[in-house]
């Protein structure tokens, strides 16, 4: 119990903010990857379009809120501040997190291939109830419930926008999408880097650049034009036109227009890696691990 006190005393808000988004990221990532591959169940197969979109998409929508606010605190940390000057620490919120964690897993007794959509509203039920509990156990283990309303009372203007954008962004990156997909040349560049990179670090590897098709031995991909890093541009251009938006008063312009080609072409980069990195993994003899795995999570 005094270690307890003496760990809780030292516990100030922003060390709170960090453990909590730590804890948050893991467990979306450990569930994400239960349900994607640690069950016999094809989402596609059973359940409409909507539902495995949605399924997919929030845990997406999540990181891309957790993102947003932290650039928010970064840029304007003065409404945080008493939000987070200590922390709330107390154990039994970290409790109803894990216990909400858990819950999350209980659709696994009731996803069976072959049923259908009859479990859809049951597990998306227990899913939406299991994220709120999440998410308020770490929020009161970050501030106590006072401090919360004091911030939300003041700060909801800018706060509620920048979740909502949050939430909503790769949902809009999908629907802008097609307009990228008109631009062959980024295939055909995406294409031609990996098999370079791919080829300097050493393997021989079997090029077919009429069909986007690439590898050696048992082990080929095709880099569709939607793992061409199309989605990812449209998802960096969409979010950069919103920070444009939301913070004009504290950026440069225009250098601040710099910012739309450095985050394409850094977006560019990290997918040419991503597919590298997923073709070296299928080279070396795990072609499960690259494509149920890491093309699936990274």
């Amino acid at each position: 119990m005094v270690a307890l006190d003496y760990v809780k005393s030292r516990l100030t808000g922003a060390r709170a903010l960090m453990i909590a988004a730590v804890i948050l990221i893991a467990e979306l990532l450990i569930i994400g990857a239960v349900f994607k591959h640690g069950i016999e169940f094809h989402c596609w197969k059973n359940w409409p379009s909507w539902a495995c979109d949605g399924a997919s998409g929030i845990m997406i929508a999540l990181y891309c809120t957790m993102g947003a606010l932290a650039v928010t605190l970064m840029l304007r940390p003065e409404p945080f501040r008493a939000l987070l000057k200590d922390a709330s620490g107390a154990p039994s919120f970290i409790g109803l997190n894990i216990a909400g964690a858990a819950l999350a897993f209980v659709p696994l007794v009731l996803l069976r291939e072959g049923e259908g959509a009859a479990m859809v509203w049951p597990a998306w039920s227990i899913w939406a109830i299991a994220l709120l509990m999440m998410i308020v156990g770490l929020a009161l283990f970050i501030a106590p419930s006072e401090r919360w309303r004091r911030f939300l009372t003041d700060s909801w203007r800018f706060v509620l926008p920048i979740i909502l954008i949050g939430l909503s962004t790769p949902y809009l990156a999908t629907i802008i999408r097609p307009a990228w997909r008109s631009i062959d040349f980024i295939a055909d560049a995406t294409f031609s880097a990996v098999a370079w990179a791919t080829q300097l670090v050493g393997y021989e590897i079997d090029i077919y650049p009429a069909e986007k098709v690439i590898g050696a031995n048992d082990f080929y991909i095709n880099i569709a034009p939607v793992c061409s890093g199309i989605e990812g541009m449209a998802l960096v251009t969409l979010f950069v036109t919103i920070y444009l938006s939301l913070f004009r008063s504290e950026l440069r312009f225009p250098t601040a227009y710099l910012l739309y080609p450095i985050g394409i072409v850094l977006s560019a980069m990290f997918n040419i890696v991503r597919i590298t990195v997923l073709l070296i993994i299928g080279l070396e003899g795990n072609p499960e691990l690259a494509v149920g795995g890491f093309h699936s999570h990274a």
